[in-house]
């Protein structure tokens, strides 16, 4: 969903009932410019992301002060926008989670640090960067929690995250950690395909 605003202070206003993940502020605004809007946004421990536009050059250094995604002078370039939307959509994807009710009670569990989820007799075992949590959740419960564009079902016990993925080779994934994961026959083309995306 997109919301325009004519002024930082609308701007301000809506966000006291409303959460948005990017926002695309022009420097130069009537009751309070941009970079005001945004120091003043991190002041109120705001990480919303925020992608400038402006036809001022001299301000773009200015931007690092409030940890800004992008500067983007105008006028704009189509390919550049796309670019600082999609890193965007990028970071807020990667910083999503969900909680899961493991056997120690329940755990939050960030989408950035999975490897892999391996299905056993009596659940699910999430495989985290540094950790592990069992769960009692079936595969197909799991899958419908994942994002399909980032998680693949390699075999009927194993979902896989895209990102991990060093090497595949015929019938077996290669992580960055070094742990090899099979790959079914039937998954095979449709792994490959993911992981080319």
């Amino acid at each position: 969903e997109i919301e325009v605003f004519e002024s930082a202070s609308g701007l301000l206003s809506a966000m006291k009932k409303t959460s948005f993940q990017i926002l695309l502020l022009d420097v130069m605004m009537t009751d309070m410019d941009g970079m005001e809007l945004a120091l003043e946004l991190r002041k109120q421990k705001s990480d919303v992301d925020i992608i400038f536009i402006s036809g001022d050059r001299d301000t773009a250094l200015r931007g690092y002060e409030v940890a800004a995604a992008r500067y983007l002078i105008k006028p704009v370039m189509l390919e550049r926008l796309k670019e600082a939307l999609l890193y965007c959509y990028e970071r807020y994807k990667s910083s999503m989670d969900f909680i899961v009710l493991s056997n120690v009670g329940n755990c939050k569990i960030f989408l950035s640090v999975f490897c892999y989820i391996e299905a056993y007799e009596r659940g699910a075992c999430f495989h985290l960067k540094e950790d592990s949590v069992d769960t009692k959740l079936k595969m197909n419960e799991v899958e419908a929690l994942l994002p399909e564009e980032r998680f693949i079902q390699c075999h009927r016990a194993f979902i896989v995250n895209l990102s991990e993925i060093r090497t595949v080779r015929r019938f077996e994934i290669e992580l960055k950690s070094g742990e090899v994961i099979p790959v079914s026959r039937g998954r095979y083309s449709k792994v490959i395909e993911q992981f080319a995306k």
